[in-house]
């Protein structure tokens, strides 16, 4: 993919980048801690942390940012999830 670089001024004069491919390199970070097998665990990631408490089929998720999710896996494939936020 060719990516033209403009300058945040709003010059279209032409740079080193014209006609360059550039590639974008994307770094990504995830460590998964067991506090209690099967029930409590930490998430580390590139962006914050988060905690889950509750099994595969039915947890509660908080973020670092105050953002939560409950999930609950159903027989068959199906899945209900709730997002919510600290107040």
């Amino acid at each position: 993919m060719t990516r033209r670089w403009r300058r945040r001024d709003g010059d279209d004069e032409p740079t080193a980048h014209d006609g360059c491919e550039e590639a974008d390199i994307s770094l990504y970070y995830h460590k998964r801690i067991t506090i209690v097998p099967k029930l409590l665990h930490l998430n580390i990631g590139t962006h914050g942390w988060s905690l889950s408490l509750g099994t595969r089929r039915a947890h509660i998720t908080r973020g670092s940012g105050g953002q939560g999710r409950a999930s609950v896996r159903l027989p068959g494939g199906f899945s209900w999830h709730r997002n919510f936020r600290r107040r």
